[in-house]
């Protein structure tokens, strides 16, 4: 018994969530549909022969969707049409009108261009099962349970009337008064009970959504309702779909009841003709058959609420290339999809930014180190890429006490220039600067492979933009000298900073007379490589 009872729990936790999943992410639609085709009722007889007409449908309906499985029903009203003709027959009767007692003649009647045309007009309830596939089409199989609500047959044949004695030779015809003529008759007799009766039933065609509506990103963020072309409606809104398809309904069982043979056509004297329906008479189950195309609009009934995504992150560690302990850090991260940039900071050295799918360009920057780039990527919802970045301490600037000829040789080398004077607020270099020209170009030749980028600094005395233009003019003096003492142009560059960079307080004429300096930076070191620090 215990174990029954653990069965059962068991089953009841594995279907509650699936009950719940099956109901959160079910699509129910109200559809119109109308087709139309060809259509025939079919027998198996050998009166006569069966051409088909044209035949029609309309539809409301209601359909569910999970997923890729569809459930379709509805009601439905169809107009299944036939046309049949008959192969020609004769009929006799004893004629006696105007003949001595005992010696009656023979009617004949010869019908000929039998043709009947059936207008049968059904009620159907379809029930139906398929799915979706390639986000694009779509089958529906199974059956419809119809009842026939409307009937019209349309007879006409052509009748020709002779009469026929023993004792003459031929035929006697053309003599009205013996009713011995040739007429077209026509009727619409009732073809007897009708039947509920089933259908076989298939469809298969395609959503028209999917040619103009873009399908949904896989692993979208799941913000905004959009659009989508799968075929099954959109999360966050209530689509209308259009859909064509080929359909055909065949009739398992008879729509006519059969019962006790009846003939096609009762005559008597005088000339009495009465013409029946074909089924009676051909005694024989009769199948609908209906197949053509159609069109149909479903309208979404219920609105489906996206998922929120899973949270994706990148793990951001900032720490010195040297000693591999993190290290505060600014942190520069810009959006290339949405093009904005965000600034964050890792006083840790540790950070956890919350990201989208998407592709993304961060920097993390240290007063004290070369900062660095990466570009990263989130590639779907709930994932989290980790990302290292291992800065390298700037180089300290050198205090040079003695000759620049012999400081040490190496990219990133910063070396300060003193006993550069220029004119108050001038980009002029005053002439006892000529020394230190001197040192710094024969340094230049001395290393020929070495290249350096000349800056320029000032202190925060009047507006920044003076100040930048100041550096700047300063530094590109400095250039010139260079290469007025021979030094290649090429390998000199030259930026101002400004006020931009202090390396003292400008409280103080002190400080301020520090951060009034021109500095320059090895950048490369050619062939004559020394030492090189490590990247």
């Amino acid at each position: 018994m215990k174990r029954y009872v653990f069965i059962l729990i068991l089953l009841a936790l594995t279907v509650a969530p699936l009950h719940a999943n099956v109901k959160k992410e079910s699509r129910h639609f109200l559809t119109t549909e109308a087709g139309i085709g060809y259509s025939a009722l079919l027998n198996k007889s050998d009166l006569g022969k069966s051409s088909g007409l044209a035949g029609a449908k309309l539809q409301v309906g209601y359909e569910w969707n999970y997923r890729k499985l569809l459930v379709h029903t509805g009601i439905e009203f169809a107009s299944i049409n036939d046309r049949t003709r008959v192969e020609p027959f004769i009929l006799q009767t004893p004629y006696t009108i105007g003949l001595p007692a005992g010696e009656p003649m023979t009617a004949h009647f010869d019908f000929q261009d039998w043709t009947e045309t059936q207008l049968l007009g059904q009620v159907n309830i379809p029930i139906q099962v398929g799915g979706w596939f390639a986000n694009r089409y779509y089958f529906l199989a199974g059956a419809r349970l119809g009842l026939p609500v409307l009937h019209k047959g349309l007879v006409s044949s052509t009748v020709r009337t002779y009469l026929t004695d023993p004792t003459l030779i031929g035929q006697i015809n053309g003599i009205p008064v013996h009713d011995a003529t040739t007429t077209d008759e026509k009727a619409s007799p009732s073809w007897g009970a009708n039947m509920l009766n089933a259908q076989l039933s298939a469809e298969v065609g395609l959503v028209l959504n999917s040619f103009w509506e873009k399908p949904a990103a896989k692993g979208s963020k799941g913000k905004g309702k959009g659009k989508s072309s799968s075929g099954r409606g959109s999360k966050g809104g209530k689509p209308i779909l259009y859909r064509v398809g080929l359909f055909a309904d065949y009739g398992l069982t008879s729509v006519f009841k059969t019962g006790t043979p009846a003939p096609l056509a009762v005559v008597g004297e005088p000339r009495q003709i009465a013409l029946n329906n074909y089924f009676p008479a051909a005694d024989s189950k009769v199948n609908s058959l209906l197949v053509g195309a159609k069109f149909a609009i479903l309208f979404q009934l219920n609105e489906i609420k996206p998922d929120k995504p899973k949270p994706s992150y990148f793990d951001i560690l900032i720490a010195d290339a040297e000693t591999q302990k993190p290290i505060p850090a600014s942190l520069t991260i810009y959006d290339k999809a949405k093009k904005r940039t965000t600034v964050r900071d890792a006083k840790s050295g540790k950070y956890r930014y919350r990201a989208y799918i998407g592709d993304y360009t961060i920097t993390a920057a240290n007063e004290q180190y070369i900062s660095a780039t990466q570009d990263a990527s989130i590639e779907s919802d709930g994932v989290t890429e980790k990302l290292q970045f291992a800065l390298e301490r700037k180089p300290e600037p050198v205090v040079i006490d003695t000759p620049i000829i012999d400081i040490p040789v190496r990219v990133g080398t910063k070396v300060v220039l003193h006993n550069l004077h220029f004119a108050t607020g001038k980009t002029y270099i005053l002439p006892e600067s000529a020394d230190a020209l001197e040192e710094l170009a024969s340094f230049m030749k001395q290393h020929s492979s070495v290249s350096i980028l000349i800056t320029g600094h000032t202190d925060n005395v009047g507006s920044d933009e003076a100040n930048m233009r100041l550096s700047e003019g300063r530094a590109n003096a400095v250039r010139d000298e260079l290469v007025k003492r021979g030094v290649d142009a090429e390998r000199i560059e030259a930026e101002g900073k400004g006020e931009t960079e202090p390396v003292a307080t400008n409280d103080t004429e002190e400080g301020r007379a520090r951060n009034r300096r021109v500095e320059f930076t090895i950048t490369a070191t050619g062939d004559e490589l020394i030492e090189q620090v490590s990247q």
